[in-house]
């Protein structure tokens, strides 16, 4: 069972949802249960670095069409291009082989499950100054983290 538990002053765990303390309130004093201990990352700056590119996706210009075997073609820009190429640019990537002998680079998953808080800071960073890579060159990063601020507390 899922549960969730804060640290009181002398380091017990005390769950803080009802589920939790009816799971707990069946079992015998001096039970042991075994359980994998994860720190949830901070979902508010979570959501912060996803205003961050949908800063950067809307200041973009939109993709130049271009000929491609023989016909004109609009290429599509998404969030998630936007997400990947950011990702990337930070340095936030793993190198796959294709089939035909060449590498390219993907993007690694911001998830809450494939990073803990300290990683997702010290990616937050890297992230803001890719984004700035991408800007208009008069754009700060002090401009960047207020507008993507604005934007999570605006929704």
């Amino acid at each position: 069972m899922k549960m969730h538990l804060r640290v009181t002053e002398d380091f017990a765990l005390v769950p803080i949802d009802d589920d939790g303390i009816k799971y707990l309130y069946k079992k015998a004093v001096g039970d042991v249960l075994d359980c994998d201990v994860v720190k949830p990352r901070n979902y508010k700056f979570h959501k912060k670095a996803f205003a961050l590119v949908k800063v950067v996706h809307d200041a973009l210009p939109e993709p130049e069409p271009i000929m491609l075997k023989g016909a004109l073609i609009q290429p599509i820009r998404t969030m998630e291009n936007t997400r990947e190429y950011l990702t990337i640019l930070a340095g936030h990537y793993d190198v796959v082989g294709l089939p035909n002998g060449k590498v390219r680079a993907e993007a690694r998953s911001w998830s809450f499950a494939k990073m803990d808080n300290d990683e997702f800071e010290e990616f937050f960073s890297t992230l803001i100054d890719a984004s700035l890579k991408s800007l208009p060159k008069t754009w700060t990063a002090e401009d960047l983290e207020r507008v993507a601020t604005n934007v999570v507390n605006f929704v």
